[in-house]
């Protein structure tokens, strides 16, 4: 597991930076401040890359409207500890995303802000939604997508940490960081439950 100041060391050690920090919440050194600023920018973006097992959640949605002057039915409320919405289906009835066709099959919807409140538009009646919760940089994070992170990190604070020699490393510094992010996605899949799924019925009387 990792913490974000294992996080923040790590990133140090992608731009070559030899110092390590000990807290990075209460750290005032120059490398403290801007990988601070920068962290939770860097596990919002890592986070929207993938429906992270340990981050996925599923809420009934509270209607905030019927008929709400637009090519959608209805309007609900996004769950307050939302990143991204994946999907919304009617009774929770999500899809599964085994086959090819998922995604052309999951029922229209968007996303808006109507004044203090972040909203769905859809024409599915009691939605549900999938979606990626916005975790806490305070977590104890998977060793995976701590590195994954690290390296968004490495990323986005390297030209205000080593801007001196940033043109020379931006491009294995994102080539990094894209390999890092890739690599937690394919640990994250391979440790997600396997689940056996009835065949659809096309694939059934194909082989009949």
């Amino acid at each position: 597991m990792m913490l974000k100041t294992d996080i923040a060391n790590k990133a140090l050690g992608h731009l070559g930076i030899t110092s390590r920090l000990t807290d990075l919440e209460t750290d005032i050194s120059n490398e403290g401040r801007v990988l601070r600023s920068f962290m939770r920018d860097a596990i919002d973006y890592v986070l929207e890359q993938h429906y992270w097992t340990f981050a996925t959640r599923t809420a009934v949605l509270a209607k905030h409207s019927d008929d709400p002057e637009n090519n959608f039915r209805f309007a609900y409320y996004m769950p307050v500890n939302s990143l991204v919405i994946r999907e919304v289906a009617c009774d929770g009835n999500f899809l599964n995303p085994r086959y090819e066709h998922y995604h052309d099959q999951i029922p229209q919807f968007e996303e808006r802000n109507l004044g203090n409140s972040n909203v769905i538009f859809t024409s599915v009646e009691n939605a549900h939604a999938k979606y990626t919760e916005r975790l806490s940089d305070n977590l104890s994070f998977k060793s995976y997508f701590g590195r994954g992170v690290a390296g968004r990190l490495a990323l986005e604070a390297g030209p205000a940490l080593i801007a001196h020699n940033w043109p020379k490393v931006m491009n294995v510094i994102t080539t990094r960081a894209n390999n890092e992010i890739s690599a937690a996605i394919a640990e994250d899949i391979a440790r997600s439950p396997q689940k056996r799924y009835p065949e659809p019925p096309t694939v059934r009387v194909r082989y009949r």
